[in-house]
């Protein structure tokens, strides 16, 4: 079965998944009681919003599965295949990968904010590019004459393969480029979250910040520190692995959040575990009928 979701900012999402149905009223009908699972894959509030994407409840305690197809969510991110699933006391869910660029925080009116957060590194950027240019080509150059006068055998240590692919100069070019192109300023690999009962866990690998990869803390409610932020501490506030007993007896487990620029709060792999129980239906007593037999009848 497939279904749209409308998505904040005009967005389109195609989900395809399995429902449960429940019954409501009629005769022998049962009735449920309790706090129900629940997991989406995506959700976002302020600037943004974006209503929890696909969004699965297990009001009856069955199972309960969706999956949205990889989707562009104008001004927010791009986001892959999504899974959620929940039934009683367990609930879990998965997101391919999340992209959120500069480009598209542009477009939805944040350019203004992101200015001087960006203008600096860019400026940065070229400087440190063109002074880091001025001493390893000379120095390229020599290294590869001296390669050739080695002979092909010393081929494997080209001057580009000793300087020019360096760590530093790979790094500071995917910095570059994504602030040049407006690409992504925060680009993560696959997210999972899940719950049993009042226990879970969850998973984000990788996270690049700028094209660069960041060291993720171990732990419950863990946050990345501004020195892991870098350039984009200003704009940026990350946690992972969120844990939380609720108040009606669930216990959630939100995989990452992203509050960028005050203005837009993005959650990403989200699962709640809760109990239901039903009353099953009232059994209805069938009718009495006569039973025909061709016994004589003696007295």
């Amino acid at each position: 079965m497939k279904r749209e979701l409308k998505a904040g900012a005009g967005a389109t999402l195609l989900v395809a998944g399995a429902l449960s149905v429940a019954l409501i009223g009629g005769a022998g009908s049962g009735s449920a009681a309790g706090t129900p699972s629940s997991a989406y894959g995506i959700s976002a509030e302020g600037l943004i919003p974006l209503d929890p994407t696909p969004y699965v409840v297990s009001t009856d305690g069955k199972l309960v599965e969706e999956s949205a197809i990889p989707v562009a969510i104008p001004g927010l991110a791009d986001v892959g295949v999504i899974n959620a699933s929940a039934q009683n006391d367990h609930a879990e869910t998965s997101v391919a990968s999340v992209g959120i660029s500069a480009d598209a925080l542009t477009d939805a009116g944040l350019g203004t904010a992101l200015a001087p957060v960006l203008d600096p590194l860019v400026a940065g950027c070229n400087q440190l590019g063109d002074a880091l240019t001025a001493v390893t080509e000379p120095l390229s150059t020599q290294l590869a004459g001296l390669v050739n006068q080695i002979g092909a055998g010393a081929a494997v240590l080209t001057g580009n393969d000793l300087v020019q692919d360096t760590v530093l100069l790979g790094n500071l070019n995917a910095v570059c480029d994504t602030l040049e192109n407006l690409g992504d300023l925060i680009s993560i690999g696959a997210v999972t979250a899940q719950c049993t009962g009042h226990t879970g866990s969850s998973n984000v690998a990788p996270i690049n910040l700028l094209g660069l990869p960041v060291s993720l803390p171990e732990g419950v409610n863990q946050a990345l520190s501004s020195g892991a932020l870098g350039a984009l501490a200003p704009v940026l506030d990350l946690k992972l692995n969120t844990q939380t007993s609720n108040a009606d007896g669930t216990f959630t487990v939100t995989a990452l959040e992203l509050h960028l620029l005050d203005q837009i709060h993005i959650k990403v792999g989200s699962a709640t575990c809760g109990r239901v129980t039903t009353d099953g239906p009232t059994p209805t007593a069938p009718s009495p009928k006569p039973i025909k037999t061709n016994v004589p009848v003696t007295g």
